[in-house]
């Protein structure tokens, strides 16, 4: 066999192997309710007031929601269709953001993820049969809450203590373990 037959031939095995699973299987579609994408209020860029333990003011700025349509295709050619939202709210002078994200893959899942300067630490809650529990009141730090969602870490080593988020407001209070806490200034 000469050399650039040989050649075509291992480029035309390469290229079919590679291409075994032309039409995977669906096993299913997962879209967020309109309940579900409320969770995030977040649809235009805002500047948000905060103040931290000291009593000073620091800007956290919102990012619009984005709802994104994804597949997840596995090796034995099979795949989920399923839907997130999710917002950043990054604070520039302190040098940290929280990810809200709503993800359903099957039931609906609810991640705030806090990005510190060297690392980040994630809490969340999933949806059982009546979706994602979201009134409760709350006070902690003298500050009283309406219709909020705890976010709160039982890890000892983590920095982040807890996070009240509302769906109308947002994040409203991020306490850490050591005192300090950013609350919003309604």
């Amino acid at each position: 066999m000469n050399p650039n037959s040989f050649l075509i031939f291992l480029l035309v095995a390469l290229l079919s192997a590679c291409d075994v699973c032309r039409d995977p299987q669906s096993l299913g579609s997962y879209q967020l309710t309109e309940d579900e994408i409320s969770l995030i209020p977040y649809t235009d860029y805002n500047d948000l007031r905060y103040e931290n333990e000291e009593g000073n003011i620091v800007v956290g700025s919102t990012q619009p929601k984005i709802i994104e349509d994804l597949s997840n295709t596995e090796e034995s050619c099979t795949s989920v269709e399923y839907q997130k939202v999710s917002s950043f709210l990054s604070f520039r002078s302190v040098d940290i953001a929280v990810q809200m994200k709503v993800e359903k893959y099957e039931k609906a899942n609810f991640i705030l993820t806090h990005y510190f300067p060297d690392h980040q630490e994630s809490i969340g809650m999933g949806s059982g049969s009546d979706g994602i529990e979201t009134t409760s009141d709350f006070s902690y730090l003298g500050f009283d809450f309406k219709d909020v969602i705890v976010f709160e870490t039982s890890n000892e080593a983590s920095e982040m203590k807890l996070i009240v988020y509302s769906v109308k407001n947002g994040v409203e209070l991020i306490a850490y373990r050591n005192g300090d806490y950013l609350k919003l200034v309604l």
